[in-house]
């Protein structure tokens, strides 16, 4: 398992989840959990079937890094 797939598991399963580290490591653990995002093929592929589609978001707050899915689908009304 790879360093920062569990915390991708437990957003994917939860939609949420805080963590805490030191403010000097933010960044490099949020594009890691972007990363581990975009890497999950399988997640994609089940989200595409159910014609579903969730954008990785983050606030930040002192030391801690509250990330959460956010439904992103555009959902456009059918002209006839």
């Amino acid at each position: 398992m790879r360093k920062y797939q569990p915390i991708w598991e437990n957003i994917k399963t939860n939609g949420h989840t805080t963590i805490v580290a030191p403010p000097i490591v933010h960044a490099r653990i949020i594009q890691a959990v972007r990363k581990e995002k975009w890497r999950d093929m399988g997640w994609k592929f089940l989200l595409a079937e159910k014609n579903l589609a969730y954008d990785l978001q983050q606030k930040v707050a002192k030391e801690k890094i509250h990330f959460f899915l956010a439904d992103c689908r555009k959902i456009t009304p059918q002209h006839f």
